[in-house]
C-alpha cells in the first residue's frame, strides 16, 4: 500500500538524497572514531600496566607509560593546586620540586591532602618513585596559566614556567611528573597517609557509539519524513473547501 501511494518527487528527492548521505558519512565516520579510541584506551591501559623505567632527560617522554625518578625532594617549596576532591572531600594536590640526581628540576604532583593541609619539613629528602610524566595542557586555546595568581598564593593549574618562578629555579622540564599508587588500598580522604598518590587509570572518554547513534537517528528521521512527504494525499470531494 505504501509503494502504491508513493509519489516521485524529483525536488525533494535531490535535497534529502544527498543529506541522507552526508548523515550516514558522519555515522561511519564516528563508528571509526570509536574503534581508534578504544585502541587508544587499550594501549594506554597496557603501557600504565608496564614496568618503570628510568627517566632520563627525554625531550617528549611518552604520556601514557610510567616513569622512575630518583632525586632530593624539597618539600619547602610546594604550592597545592585547588579545586580537588576525593569521594566528596575537598581537597588539593600537592606540587613540590624534585632535583633529579643529575641536577634536573621537576615540578612533582605528589597526590591529593585535605583542604589546609600544613606544610611538612623544610629539610630535603631522598625520592624514588613510579610517576607519568605530561604536560599541562588547556583545551580550546585555554591557557591554564591564566587561572593561576601566584602573587596571591591561588593555584589551579601547576605550569612549570610559573612554578619555577615562584621557586626560584633556573628552569623545570616542560612536563609534570604525577606520582602512581600501586593500588586503591587505603585511597580515601580518611586515610593517615598523605599526599594519596593519583590512581593508574585511563582518563580518556569514548562517546562515539552515541555520536553514531545520533548521527544515524537524524538519518533514520530524515528518511522517514521524505516518505511522509512523499504520499500521495486522496481528497474527498466533500473535504474540498468552498469558494
Amino acid at each position: 500500500m505504501i509503494l502504491s501511494a508513493f509519489r516521485f518527487r524529483l525536488a525533494l528527492t535531490l535535497v534529502v538524497v544527498p543529506a541522507l548521505l552526508v548523515l550516514l558519512a558522519l555515522c561511519g565516520w564516528q563508528l571509526q572514531r570509536l574503534s581508534w579510541k578504544a585502541g587508544l584506551i587499550a594501549e594506554a591501559q597496557q603501557g600504565l600496566a608496564q614496568a618503570a623505567v628510568p627517566y632520563t632527560g627525554q625531550a617528549a617522554p611518552d604520556p601514557l607509560k610510567p616513569y622512575r625518578l630518583t632525586g632530593l625532594l624539597y618539600p619547602e617549596k610546594s604550592v597545592d593546586l585547588y579545586g580537588h576532591r576525593v569521594m566528596g572531600v575537598t581537597g588539593a594536590h600537592r606540587v613540590s620540586l624534585l632535583v633529579l640526581d643529575d641536577g634536573t628540576g621537576v615540578a612533582l604532583n605528589r597526590g591529593w591532602v585535605p583542604q589546609n593541609w600544613p606544610k611538612e619539613a623544610s629539610s630535603p629528602q631522598a625520592f624514588e618513585g613510579r610517576v607519568i610524566l605530561r604536560k599541562v595542557e588547556g583545551s580550546r586555546g585555554f591557557d591554564p596559566a591564566n587561572a593561576n595568581v601566584p602573587e596571591r598564593g591561588i593555584w589551579i593549574y601547576g605550569v612549570p614556567d610559573q612554578l619555577a618562578k615562584e621557586w626560584q629555579v633556573s628552569a623545570l622540564i616542560p612536563q609534570v611528573a604525577y606520582v602512581l599508587r600501586d593500588g586503591q588500598d587505603g585511597y580515601s580522604p580518611h586515610s593517615d597517609s598523605f599526599p594519596l598518590g593519583h590512581l593508574p587509570k585511563v582518563n580518556l572518554p569514548n562517546n562515539h557509539l552515541g555520536y553514531a547513534m545520533t548521527w544515524f537517528g537524524l538519518a533514520v528521521s530524515l528518511f522517514g519524513i521524505y516518505l511522509i512527504l512523499s504520499l500521495k494525499r486522496n481528497v474527498k470531494p466533500q473535504d474540498t473547501p468552498k469558494p
